[in-house]
Formats: C-alpha cells, structure tokens, sequence
C-alpha cells in the first residue's frame, strides 16, 4: 500500500489524483513537460520532487499516464 498514515494530504493516492485532475483540466494541451508540471503543481501542493516522481511512477505502472519524447507526458485517456 502507498498510505501516509500521519498525513494522508501527503499520500500519492492524493497527489496522483490531482495530477490526474490537472491534466483532465488542460486537455488542449496534449502533453507537459514534466519539470514545468511539477514547478506549478509545487506551489500549490507543496509536494517535493521526489514525491512527485513517485507519483509519475505509480501512475505510468498503472497506465494512466504516457511517456513521450523530451521528457514530455500525456493522459493516456
């Protein structure tokens, strides 16, 4: 399991969600770049870089999300 016990605001459950969201949000743009992703999504979730490429990760290993040229990603839906 990915939980975060102490903090669940913290979880990647909770981060892979918004990051799904985001990205549901922009879909004129096909795909990110994923330093620029994670800059934005910083301020706002307070999320460090580390968790955020676990978060990547877990929603590659699950299909969600797809990995393109120039560290680029997309939704795969």
């Amino acid at each position: 399991m990915i939980l975060n016990e102490s903090q669940p605001e913290k979880s990647l459950y909770v981060f892979g969600a918004y990051i799904i969201d985001y990205l549901k949000n922009k879909k004129k743009i096909c795909s990110f770049r994923f330093i620029d992703l994670f800059e934005e999504l910083h301020e706002e979730l307070k999320i460090s870089f580390n968790q955020f490429l676990l978060t990547l990760d877990w929603l590659y290993i699950i299909g969600i999300i797809e990995n393109m040229k120039n560290n680029e990603i997309k939704l795969c839906f």
